[in-house]
């Protein structure tokens, strides 16, 4: 799907400088008509964004267990089968060996989350050779052929991390001239990530409907 379609215009293409109503040198937020007053915006809490892949139940988002049960798979909430919606992710599409989930939060337009399917591994170097080469070529189906023809950024950071959930995955989070940080990391030194922009259910669905086409589009 081109930039210039109906749903390019509004979700599916790079902001332009007119709509952020300043210089692209002064920080600000690119998705303007849908977040806040700078002084309105509630500031996200140490770690809510770390804890995107919580338990879900009747009593709301259960904390993790220690991260030395996760590391051996006890309580992991990235493991298979994993909800396709909840309060931080939404599903968007399965890839080879592992899946591809919107962040419900798109401070940053196009972020997503590529987790690995098969085993619980918590590295690169807990897989064997083939492996990483299809989580390797999910990651550039997601990067290259989806998220970067849907979005057209000035440049994507791919980080594989694992500090709070020790399960490989990699998130993938487009960046703009003008987003909150550009020109360093996303990430603040409190560990809190700049910025916050909830989606509806509805919106995501939007989206990840594009980034379907483009990933469709890249296997023809």
């Amino acid at each position: 799907m081109t930039p210039g379609s109906e749903l390019g215009r509004d979700l599916g293409r790079r902001p332009s400088t007119a709509e952020y109503g300043r210089s692209v040198d002064r920080p600000t937020y690119f998705l303007a008509s849908r977040i806040p007053p700078p002084s309105a915006r509630q500031q996200p809490t140490r770690g809510v964004d770390l804890r995107c892949w919580s338990t879900h139940g009747e009593g709301g988002t259960a904390m993790l267990p220690p991260w030395s049960e996760l590391r051996l798979g006890r309580g992991c909430p990235l493991c298979a089968p994993r909800p396709a919606v909840n309060e931080f992710t939404y599903f968007v599409s399965k890839l080879t060996v592992s899946s591809l989930y919107l962040a419900r939060n798109q401070a940053y337009r196009g972020t997503c989350t590529l987790v690995y399917d098969s085993a619980h591994v918590t590295r690169p170097s807990e897989l064997d050779v083939e492996a990483w080469r299809q989580f390797s070529v999910d990651t550039w189906t997601a990067e290259a052929a989806a998220i970067s023809r849907a979005f057209q950024p000035d440049h994507i950071n791919v980080q594989c991390l694992g500090n709070t959930v020790p399960h490989l995955h990699a998130i993938i989070a487009p960046r703009y001239r003008s987003d909150p940080q550009w020109g360093h990391p996303m990430w603040l030194a409190s560990g809190e990530r700049t910025g916050n922009a909830p989606m509806t259910d509805e919106d995501l669905e939007r989206v990840a409907r594009l980034l379907r086409q483009e990933i469709g589009s890249a296997a023809v």
